[in-house]
C-alpha cells in the first residue's frame, strides 16, 4: 500500500514539474506575428508604413464618400424640398462616416448645447451639411497621414450635429 501511494505522489510531482502552457489569445498571437523575430527590422518598418498608408487611404475614401452623399442629399432636397426615405438612409450613412472620420482622426464627439442651429431652416441646414462635408473631404485629401487637423475634427462634429438637427426637423 505504501508503494502504491508513493507511486501516485511521484506521478503527481512529474506532472506538476511541467510548467503549465499559457493560454494565448488571438490578440496576443497577432502581436506575436507582427513582432516575428525572423523578420528584419527594415521589413517590419516597411510593413507598418504600408499599413498606416492603407488606413489613411480608407479615411480619405470615407471622407470622399461622405462628401458625395451629402451632395446627393442637397441636390435631391433642392429638387423636391423634402427628404424621402432614401435620403434619410443617406443621412444615416453620412453620420456613420462622420463618426468614423472623427474617431480615426483622434477627435471626440462634442455635443454643442447652444441654440445656434435651432434658427436654421431645413434648407439652410442641408446646405451647411453639404458645405461641412465638402470641407472635411478637402481637408483630409490635402493632408497627409501625419497631420491631425483640428478643422477635420471640428467639421466632422458639425456634420454629426447637422445630421441630428435635420432628422429632428424632418419629424
Amino acid at each position: 500500500m505504501t508503494v502504491f501511494l508513493l507511486g501516485v505522489l511521484a506521478a503527481a510531482q512529474v506532472r506538476s514539474a511541467d510548467p503549465p502552457k499559457p493560454r494565448v489569445t488571438r490578440q496576443q498571437s497577432d502581436s506575436q506575428e507582427q513582432q516575428d523575430p525572423s523578420l528584419p527590422e527594415e521589413m517590419k518598418t516597411r510593413m507598418e508604413i504600408e499599413r498606416a498608408d492603407k488606413e489613411h487611404q480608407k479615411l480619405v475614401d470615407s471622407a470622399k464618400q461622405m462628401g458625395e452623399l451629402s451632395a446627393e442629399i442637397a441636390k435631391s432636397f433642392k429638387e423636391t424640398s423634402r427628404l424621402d426615405s432614401q435620403e434619410l438612409k443617406k443621412l444615416a450613412s453620412v453620420e456613420r462616416l462622420a463618426r468614423k472620420i472623427l474617431n480615426d482622426s483622434g477627435g471626440e464627439q462634442f455635443n454643442d448645447k447652444s441654440d445656434r442651429d435651432e434658427k436654421l431652416t431645413l434648407a439652410e441646414a442641408v446646405d451647411k451639411l453639404n458645405a461641412a462635408s465638402a470641407d472635411v473631404a478637402n481637408s483630409i485629401s490635402k493632408g497627409t497621414r501625419f497631420v491631425v487637423s483640428a478643422a477635420v475634427i471640428s467639421n466632422s462634429n458639425e456634420v454629426i450635429h447637422l445630421v441630428q438637427y435635420i432628422r429632428r426637423a424632418e419629424k
